[in-house]
């Protein structure tokens, strides 16, 4: 049997001596073991995909009176440590394991799989070797992509709050994303459906555009707040948008303005973001939007990016004059609450017993 691994807080003490791309991929195992350890089922159903026989004979089911136990950095005497080890457990002890050798984005070191093949073929129980990176290491061993992996942590799979952080992980560290995954046949059929949202969304935004000037008045026309370029490169924006963060809106200086999703559902939306606006400038803009008056759809969030949202749901508004109308109201309202003047202008209404 492997020899016992230190703790998983003295691991990562220890990571955070490495250089930067160690203490990458070694953060990402320890976060993996984690999330196996709340839930192993995303991990095996991949591993299953993989090879259901060799998955079958190391015992790699989840089932009732079995476990599955990750074990990180598992030290092998003599021939190195092992990334991931996936022990298949019952009351009866240890069932199988699945050997697993992670990479980011480094080759195999040296003759890691040749060392690890030679502890197997000594073993007294059941093992697969497996490799977890973004490409295959060496054709004659079983290889479980990042990308596998994340797809079956996610679809159709509602993860476990270690998963979800996990997946947050691999995209913001661009090991996998859903961009990687292959065109499933929901997604085909809403391509027609996508393209007519973003057409109706973006005639919305641009009508809104052009009468922002209208709405705040000269003095915001250097200050960023709506496009001054040619109409084409918002609509660009737009689209970009949609691409990255799948809403689309257009922003100006602290506004926001067009559909967003919340809680699973699309809604019309204006916002004020202070951006880097310095902490005085935000906390007078948040004071000045908590004493004004705003109909019942505005938001006045304690914290997070927002000062002020306004919402509603986008199925709601029956047509495109209707959702025009709705962000005219809106935008009138916080242009009466000068809540802009302070964020994008540096000025507002004067303070009590401020000099005048």
């Amino acid at each position: 049997m492997p020899d016992a691994s230190p703790s998983r807080l003295s691991r990562l003490y220890t990571y955070s001596k490495d250089s930067a791309f160690d203490a990458q991929e070694n953060f990402t195992i320890e976060a993996l073991a984690m999330a196996i350890d709340d839930d192993a089922g995303p991990m095996v159903d991949a591993l299953k995909r993989l090879n259901p026989q060799e998955a079958s004979r190391v015992g790699l089911t989840v089932q009732e009176g079995r476990t599955i136990r990750p074990s990180t950095q598992v030290v092998l005497e003599g021939e190195g440590r092992l990334d991931l080890v996936l022990e298949a457990r019952e009351r009866g002890g240890l069932i199988g394991a699945v050997w697993v050798e992670v990479k980011i984005g480094a080759p195999e070191s040296g003759n890691q799989l040749d060392a690890y093949r030679r502890c197997i073929a000594a073993a007294d129980y059941e093992v697969w070797l497996v490799t977890l990176a973004p490409a295959a290491l060496r054709d004659d061993v079983d290889h479980l992509s990042w990308n596998e992996l994340y797809r079956s942590a996610r679809h159709p799979r509602n993860p476990q709050r270690s998963w979800r952080d996990l997946l947050a992980f691999l995209e913001e560290q661009n090991v996998s994303n859903d961009a990687l995954g292959p065109i499933s046949d929901a997604e085909a059929a809403s391509l027609e459906p996508a393209y007519q949202l973003a057409q109706k969304v973006s005639e919305v935004v641009r009508v809104i555009h052009r009468e922002l000037p209208e709405l705040f008045g000269e003095e915001f026309e250097a200050t960023g707040l709506w496009w001054r370029r040619k109409e084409g490169e918002l609509m660009n924006f737009v689209g970009a948008n949609f691409r990255t963060a799948g809403e689309l809106w257009g922003q100006g200086n602290a506004l926001r303005y067009g559909l967003t999703a919340h809680d699973g559902r699309a809604y019309w939306t204006v916002a004020v973001q202070p951006g880097r606006s310095h902490r005085k400038t935000e906390d007078r803009a948040r004071k000045l939007a908590a004493e004004a008056h705003f109909s019942v759809e505005w938001e006045r969030p304690a914290s997070g990016p927002s000062i002020l949202v306004a919402r509603t749901r986008a199925t709601a508004i029956d047509s495109h004059e209707a959702a025009v109308d709705w962000f005219r109201s809106r935008l009138r309202e916080l242009a009466e609450s000068r809540v802009l003047d302070v964020l994008v202008l540096g000025h507002g209404p004067a303070e009590p017993g401020a000099n005048t």
